[in-house]
């Protein structure tokens, strides 16, 4: 044998030693990939299994949670009772004589807000207590007016009186839109304890909410002021039900889903419509606190706020009235006043000239009776001197006549 052909057969032997060790390599590749491939078809079906129980779970046991299937039909039922609501919209600047504002939301996007729905307007500011002037509010309903893009141009949907907007132009920070008035139940509050309830709610209304759904006697309700009822309950704590003829029904079957069943006593079913709680007069049972009308609420407190506007406006009509009556009249008083000191020093002055005149006037009458006096005397003097005069004339005259009658008869011839 040639050294070729030993070469040859080396390289033989070293090639087939190569192509037997990428032979095994290959082999294990193929080997740790089939193992990834089994694992990840096993995760892969895992994960779809998963995907299917999310998607088709009913929650019939307690430990699984619902699907999304009922989570979603669960959601709509709750969009029904709810309606849509727009979080975190930004407000601009409203008009402080009408109360319009553009309002700015960005999710969802398109938003699907129609002109001429009706929205309630609530503030996102956390609820203090302690002051709730920069807690946030409710703000009132709106009307949309128009719409642009992912701008909200909205009215006020009732007039809004002086406070109202002064209100509604200094809220600062975002808004929550309401396409329904939130509406009020019994679950809203069932997890929150007495500490979270005072700082949610005002004083004058606790007491409703953190006995709502616990066991109390009557008199207790009574003493509390709590309106409501207190219903009876059976000895597992559930409410008693009564037909609309009074009899007691009792719970037939209760499904995965919670729905209650209620049958007579002959063990028909009846219908929930029909039924009421019982309620009791005395003893303890549980107390079930009224729901409210949120909407039907604000509007009627809106009206009384604008009653008590109008009313207070014309009391203060009235009142300014009355100042500037009483500002009148103190003018008119002090007027009377000063007039009244004049006149009392002109009624001095007058006194005082009557008084002289009233003495000017007895001295003229004592002088008028002096000369009256002296002209009575005079008088009497004169007819003395007229009688004494008289007297002489006659006694001229008869002496003239003497004399005239000697001269005749001395003048008569023959005497």
């Amino acid at each position: 044998m040639s050294i070729w052909n030993k070469v040859l057969i080396g390289f033989i032997f070293v090639a087939s030693v190569v192509f037997f060790y990428m032979a095994l390599r290959t082999l294990k590749t193929h080997q740790h990939w089939r193992v990834k491939v089994q694992n990840h078809e096993k995760k892969l079906k895992e994960v779809q299994q998963q995907n299917v129980q999310l998607v088709e779970a009913d929650g019939e046991d307690e430990n699984v949670p619902m699907g999304i299937r009922q989570l979603r039909l669960e959601l709509h039922k709750l969009l029904i009772d709810r309606g849509r609501v727009w979080y975190g919209c930004t407000p601009g600047q409203a008009d402080p004589q009408t109360g319009a504002v553009a309002v700015t939301t960005d999710l969802p996007d398109p938003h699907r807000i129609t002109p001429k729905t009706a929205l309630y307007i609530f503030e996102e500011t956390e609820i203090d207590q302690t002051n709730p002037a920069q807690s946030g509010r409710y703000l009132g309903e709106f009307k949309v007016t128009d719409v642009a893009d992912k701008q909200v141009q909205l009215a006020p949907a009732m007039k809004l009186d002086d406070e109202e907007l002064r209100r509604l132009a200094a809220s600062a920070g975002t808004w929550t839109l309401y396409e329904k008035m939130p509406a009020d139940n019994h679950l809203v509050f069932a997890d929150a304890d007495e500490a979270k309830l005072e700082k949610l709610l005002p004083k004058d209304c606790l007491a409703e909410y953190v006995n709502d759904g616990q066991m109390i006697s009557v008199e207790e309700a009574r003493q509390l002021g709590l309106e409501g009822k207190v219903v009876a309950v059976d000895e597992d704590g559930r409410v008693v039900h009564v037909d609309e003829n009074g009899n007691v029904v009792q719970i037939g079957s209760i499904d995965e889903n919670g729905e209650v069943t209620y049958e007579d006593q002959e063990g028909n079913q009846v219908e929930v419509a029909t039924l009421a709680q019982q309620e009791i007069d005395s003893g303890t049972g549980k107390y079930i606190r009224p729901l409210h009308d949120y909407d039907i609420m604000l509007k009627e407190y809106h009206l009384q706020r604008s009653v008590m506007a109008d009313r207070i406006e014309s009391s203060q009509r009235d009142r300014d009235k009355m100042f500037a009556a009483r500002d009148d009249a103190e003018t008119q008083r002090k007027f009377r006043e000063k007039e009244l000191a004049e006149v009392k020093v002109e009624l001095a002055e007058a006194i005082q000239q009557r008084r002289a005149a009233t003495d000017y006037r007895d001295s003229l009458q004592r002088e008028l009776d002096a000369r009256r006096q002296e002209i009575v005397q005079l008088i009497a003097a004169n007819r003395q001197i007229v009688g004494e005069i008289t007297r002489i004339q006659l006694e001229a005259a008869r002496r003239i006549d003497e004399r005239t009658r000697r001269m005749a008869q001395s003048a008569v011839p023959g005497n």
